[in-house]
């Protein structure tokens, strides 16, 4: 039987997170900030299921494989009842807290934007801790990552691995992630993963010549 949507993305995130820490390298698609992985997720909704269950019910609040309508119309962006859903506080009170996380996997701008101008948290976290500014680092999703930034996502929240956007930008050599972080001021003392490693650790460990360099320009605070 097929592990769940959930499941598969849960198993690669802990992979990319378990082959950084015991220094094994990553997948040619992480070194290269590909997007790929990200993109399968989506992939993998079932869309003309959700779409038929729409069809019959159109509820936000309806269940399929325990997530809800409201949650797929933000994965597959279907903006226009993404839109009037949010316009129920209730229910953006009530967010489903992967679901931030999981629009930023994918890619879908304009939903995260919905769901920011409707109330939603930018910094809300997933069962591990992780942000959608987190989670648009790994994937190399810039244009959400400057969007997050711009409406105050706050860029030094860890998962629970203390991984924070910017030591996953350096982890799967998302240079201009790194260079987005550094223009709007991170500070790179701040940021160190659970097991004590800095920026430049992760960076030496990686072997991105380009972001070491970047790194090191940076002046003494």
């Amino acid at each position: 039987m097929k592990a769940s949507r959930q499941v598969r993305m849960v198993i690669w995130y802990m992979l990319l997170v378990l082959l950084f820490v015991s220094r094994i390298p990553f997948a040619s698609c992480a070194q290269s900030s590909d997007s790929a992985p990200c993109d399968e997720y989506r992939e993998s909704v079932p869309r003309d299921k959700i779409l038929y269950i729409l069809s019959e019910q159109n509820k936000a609040d309806a269940l399929y494989d325990g997530k809800t309508m409201f949650y797929y119309a933000a994965i597959l962006g279907l903006h226009d009842r993404l839109r009037v859903w949010a316009a129920d506080k209730q229910r953006i009170a009530a967010i489903d807290k992967n679901t931030m996380v999981d629009v930023a996997t994918v890619g879908d701008l304009e939903s995260l934007k919905i769901l920011v101008l409707s109330g939603a948290s930018p910094d809300l976290a997933s069962d591990g801790g992780a942000t959608a500014l987190i989670s648009a680092a790994g994937c190399g999703r810039l244009k959400i990552m400057a969007y997050l930034i711009h409406v105050g996502a706050n860029m030094y929240s860890r998962n629970e691995d203390g991984i924070d956007a910017m030591i996953h930008s350096i982890m799967v050599g998302n240079s201009d992630g790194v260079r987005l972080l550094l223009d709007n001021g991170f500070d790179l003392r701040l940021s160190k993963t659970r097991n004590g490693l800095s920026v430049f650790d992760v960076a030496r460990r990686k072997g991105n010549a380009a972001i070491i360099e970047m790194l090191g320009k940076q002046p003494a605070k």
